[in-house]
Formats: C-alpha cells, sequence, structure tokens
C-alpha cells in the first residue's frame, strides 16, 4: 500500500483555459462540529444559520477581492471560504486544504508584530492591548465571540517571551518574561484557569466572584464537552478566569474566580441552568455535554 505523506483535498476543474483563482480577504472564523461541517459540505444550497449571522462580512469589495467566511470542522484540518452574495446559503465557495494550519501560521507572524510593537509601546512587564486597538491595527477583527481570536490566543500563550495572557472583557494583558530572561524562564503560572479543570467533569458546583458572598446557582456538571465552539467563545472571559480558591463552602462545592467581572460569572451559571433565551442555549451547550468521565466532586 502506497504511504499518504502527500496525500491533500482538491477542486479539479475540466479544460479550464487558466485557473480562475480570486484573491480573497478573510474576515471571520467559524467553528462548527465535524458532524455539521460534514452535512454543510454536502448541502451547500441549504439555509445555514452561520452564514446568515454573519452576512455584514461577505462582499465582493471595490478591486474585486471576495471577502469571506472561513468555516471549519472542529476537528477537520480542511475549511471551506464562502461568499454568499447577500444569501443565508453558501453562494460561492472554496475548498481551503489544511485550513487551520494555514490560521496557525498567520498567527504566529502577527504574533511576532504584535509581540514586538507591545514591547516597544510598553517597556513595563505588563502590557494591556483592546480587542478594538487589536482590529484597527492589524486590519482583523479579534474579538472573544469571534473565532479567529482563539487561533491566536493559544499561539500568543505558547510564545517564550510571554509569562502568560490574561482575557478580559475589553481585551487581552499580556505579561512578559523580563528581557534577557526567555530562554531560562520556565512556565509557573500565577495559578490555574477554570477551562483547565474541565478535562475533569466538575459536578455541582458553584461559581462565585473572589470575596463574593451572594448566592450562586449549582452547575449540574460542567466539563471539556458542555459548551460548543461558540459557547466556548462567548464566554472565553470566564473559562480563562483565575482559580482564587477551590473549597467546600456554605453552598457545597464552590470555586472563587477572579480576573473576570461579577456579573459574567452570574451569567454564564445562569446560562447553563437554562436562564437564557433557548436558541442562545442551544448556541452555545452541547447536546451531549453530559458525558460520564473523571469526576470531581465533594461529598
Amino acid at each position: 500500500m502506497r504511504h499518504r505523506l502527500l496525500e491533500t483535498r482538491g477542486i479539479f476543474l475540466r479544460k479550464e483555459e487558466k485557473m480562475p483563482v480570486r484573491k480573497c480577504i478573510i474576515e471571520a472564523v467559524i467553528t462548527i462540529p465535524d458532524s455539521e461541517f460534514k452535512e454543510f459540505q454536502e448541502g451547500l444550497y441549504e439555509s445555514q444559520p452561520f452564514i446568515r449571522d454573519n452576512l455584514d462580512k461577505m462582499y465582493v469589495g471595490k478591486s474585486g477581492e471576495y471577502h469571506t467566511i472561513l468555516v471549519v470542522g472542529d476537528e477537520s484540518p480542511d475549511g471551506v471560504l464562502v461568499e454568499s452574495e447577500g444569501y443565508d446559503y453558501a453562494r460561492y465557495v472554496s475548498l481551503l486544504p489544511e485550513a487551520k494550519a494555514f490560521l496557525k501560521r498567520k498567527m504566529e507572524e502577527l504574533t511576532d508584530k504584535i509581540i514586538t510593537d507591545l514591547r516597544k509601546e510598553n517597556p513595563d512587564e505588563l502590557a494591556r492591548i483592546s480587542f478594538s486597538e487589536l482590529s484597527e491595527k492589524y486590519g482583523l477583527n479579534f474579538n472573544p465571540n469571534q473565532g479567529l481570536f482563539y487561533y491566536l490566543l493559544p499561539v500568543l500563550r505558547g510564545r517564550k517571551e510571554i509569562r502568560d495572557v490574561y482575557v478580559e472583557q475589553e481585551g487581552i494583558l499580556c505579561a512578559f518574561v523580563p528581557v534577557g530572561q526567555e530562554d531560562g524562564f520556565a512556565y509557573r503560572p500565577n495559578g490555574i484557569r477554570l477551562i483547565e479543570l474541565l478535562n475533569f467533569s466538575l459536578e455541582n458546583v458553584h461559581l462565585l466572584p473572589d470575596g463574593s458572598d451572594d448566592m450562586p446557582l449549582t452547575i449540574i456538571e460542567l466539563n471539556d464537552r458542555t459548551l460548543t465552539e461558540n459557547g466556548k467563545s462567548e464566554w472565553s472571559d470566564v473559562l480563562n478566569a483565575r482559580i482564587k480558591k477551590i473549597y467546600q463552602g456554605y453552598y457545597g462545592f464552590q470555586i472563587d474566580l477572579t480576573g473576570v467581572k461579577a456579573s459574567r460569572i452570574y451569567d454564564f451559571s445562569a446560562m447553563l441552568a437554562g436562564y437564557c433565551p433557548i436558541e442562545d442555549y442551544y448556541k452555545w451547550v452541547r447536546d451531549d455535554s453530559y458525558i460520564p468521565g473523571h469526576k470531581m466532586t465533594f461529598d
């Protein structure tokens, strides 16, 4: 059997006089479950909510360039570029093989620029930049509710110059390693983030802002399967909040969080309890989220 080292995917056109290549600009990245991604690829004429929600990002520019969204499956390496021309289905499409590798490479190039600019403008070890500044300065639509940010964040956190990245409501805070100490720095985060506990299945857990005595809502179960990709993006500030304390408290199993607005913690708990519009709940929470796994409970 031949090896598949050079296997890829492509669209082949028959007897074309020249390659119909168009310049395109990716305005947003939409990540959907692999099952939905397969259905999307096999039914391009079908109406799609993620296309309808992003109509303003798809158009043909003055120079003839296509402004598109990139649709990827949560496990698939490939993606599909879409310019819907104002419709809610994929009117113009192009396959982008190895889309996630392409995004990672572009985010690494962008990270080089961000680090250089932040260190030049901020000699201190802490530097804050808002999502609006990121978008304006680098020409990309960055916000915690937009899929592109989730390709930038792990690249930033993986750089040796950066001690850690804190996701805030309005932007990010980068904690730099002191200049000249990058090569000898060992990663020692100041506490862990809530998202790092989600490999476990947290049961009957209560999330509270650090120092708060207000009565929290009970989250029946929380794990890495609870939220959809849209949910992880929408609630990234809560998931990336720092854990100040884990303990058996007055309300039971409690986790105190810091670095995020108290209202967002309460809204997150309320959303998981179903206190939100039904369309938002199904957009943010997986139907199959409550899957048995490693359990962390307090009796």
